[in-house]
């Protein structure tokens, strides 16, 4: 890539006082956990903020946890990874200003920080609690040791466990048996690696794949060996509105539960305009984007002036410019199911009930799974009343099911809560939010804005397929595109320029 070029389009190759700030910041994200032996001992982060309450304690009472990093964001970085470990005593975070912190659930005072090389984007604790993981959006897996501890102000460099060739990790999982990690990321793949007895050394050794997905995976979820005959099943969600059941031993495809269909389909573009929508004021893209001027331009011929800088083809440097077609991602056709995605996937202690969240839903799909023939069908679909848009749920320790969700608006600091329990019979879920969450409680763990209420009551907070994963989608050239796309970059018209300088002279030879 030539330097002209290369300064233009990349700001890291820039002097400081020479770079733009206009990068657009990742969608807020709401997650929720509850304490493992303490069912009313709820988490929640919705953007940088962590909070804490004992619902159980009627005082609505909330710890927050405070910022651990040091960096000019660390203010304003949304936490991406909270979960509590096995037996609770400990508590691991992690957030957009790369800290990954690991805190005392007595004291909650912070026993030990990493920092990871790349932004978190999933992470938990192995079974017995000894080891963290946790996934970047680099590909990466990445481990610390429970029992180190450290001057906060010097974070510790983690080790790396195993990679994922340069795909983002959407989530990562422990056996229950700790045999197994499970990591699904944005090429479609679920992988199954052995987790080593001495895993600080790194994992070199792959169980298997579960390949089926035809869209990123968002989510994974355990079916209970015991209730599952022995044999450990997994659950995982997907961009493709799928929801699979996985023999993690062999990789095998058990079932597939369809959530979320396809949109009708568009009318297609053709290749050229494509090309030209590319190239001019108009990107093609799902959800719209904003325009490139100048990555993929039609082929002007020799001699033409180049609006960049000015000068022709002709005058250019033969090595001034060399493109590479997949820099530039934002400039690709997304090619993909358009259906919802599933965001969430939750599984309950016994392993037989199935919580999903798909975007932009305001119900959650209940699913049960028939341990015995390995079947996987929806059973229930549950809205919590003043709950919307739930984005992320769990089942506690008396498998009651807590969700998360609130306005889809990244300056948000509210969320909406909502528990759920099963009825009677076992048979269906009933809310029950106002008996076990306590008004004081949830006042202060939702912190409600009357203004973001009013505009989701009068319809005008939508979220937009994927806005919340977008960085999950691929977009890729068909093949068509493809020879078309390369055909009209600048290293390919110069490559034509030499070839046809080179025959002309041995035509004059």
């Amino acid at each position: 890539m030539g330097r002209r070029r290369r300064t233009k389009r990349h700001d890291k190759f820039m002097p400081l006082e020479g770079r733009s700030h206009h990068h657009e910041p990742d969608s807020l994200v709401r997650l929720i956990v509850s304490h493992p032996t303490l069912p009313n001992l709820i988490a929640v982060a919705i953007g940088p903020t962590v909070r804490i309450s004992d619902c159980s304690a009627q005082t609505g009472e909330v710890t927050y946890l405070p910022k651990v990093g040091s960096s000019d964001n660390s203010a304003t970085a949304s936490v991406r990874i909270l979960q509590f470990s096995l037996e609770g005593t400990l508590l691991l975070t992690g957030s957009d200003d790369r800290m990954i912190a690991l805190w005392d659930t007595i004291t909650w005072k912070c026993l030990a920080n990493w920092l990871s090389p790349k932004k978190a984007s999933a992470g938990t604790f192995t079974r017995d609690s000894k080891y963290i993981l946790w996934g970047d959006k680099f590909g990466d897996i990445l481990i610390g040791d429970c029992a180190s501890r450290n001057d906060l102000t010097q974070p510790q460099h983690p080790a790396l466990l195993f990679g994922h060739l340069c795909s983002v990790v959407s989530s990562i999982s422990v056996s229950p048996d700790n045999r197994f990690v499970i990591t699904c990321d944005k090429d479609r793949k679920v992988r199954v690696s052995i987790l080593p007895e001495r895993p600080l050394l790194g994992c070199v050794e792959i169980q298997t794949y579960c390949l089926g997905h035809t869209y990123f995976v968002s989510s994974c979820a355990w079916v209970s060996a015991e209730e599952a005959g022995g044999m450990a099943r997994l659950v995982t969600g997907s961009g493709d509105g799928t929801v699979r059941l996985w023999d993690v031993e062999t990789g095998k495809l058990l079932d597939t539960c369809v959530v979320s269909e396809p949109e009708a389909e568009e009318p297609s573009l053709e290749p050229s305009e494509v090309v030209s929508n590319l190239s001019g004021d108009k990107m093609v893209e799902e959800q719209g984007g904003k325009p490139q001027d100048e990555d993929i331009e039609e082929d002007k011929g020799e001699g033409v002036q180049d609006e960049a800088d000015g000068r022709s083809d002709a005058e250019k440097p033969e090595n001034d410019e060399e493109e590479d077609v997949e820099e530039e991602e934002e400039d690709r056709v997304a090619i993909g199911p358009k259906c919802p995605p599933v965001t969430c996937v939750a599984s309950s202690r016994d392993g037989c009930t199935i919580a999903t969240l798909v975007e932009g839903e305001d119900e959650v799909l209940i699913i049960k799974l028939n341990t015995s023939a390995s079947f996987l069908t929806i059973a229930q679909r549950l809205k919590y009343p003043g709950v919307r848009f739930p984005s992320h749920a769990l089942f506690d320790c008396q498998d009651r099911l807590w969700v998360v969700g609130g306005p889809p608006l990244d300056t948000s600091k509210s969320a909406h809560i909502g528990v759920a329990a099963a009825s009677a019979g076992g048979q269906s879920f009933v809310s029950c939010t106002s008996e076990v969450v306590p008004p004081s409680a949830a006042a202060a763990l939702e912190q409600r804005q009357e203004n973001e209420e009013k505009q989701l009551e009068a319809g005008a907070l939508v979220p937009a397929y994927t806005k919340q994963l977008m960085i999950y989608r691929k977009r890729w050239f068909t093949p068509e595109l493809h020879d078309l796309a390369k055909k009209s970059r600048r290293d390919y018209r110069e490559s034509e320029r030499l070839r046809k300088l080179v025959e002309a002279g041995a035509k004059e030879s």
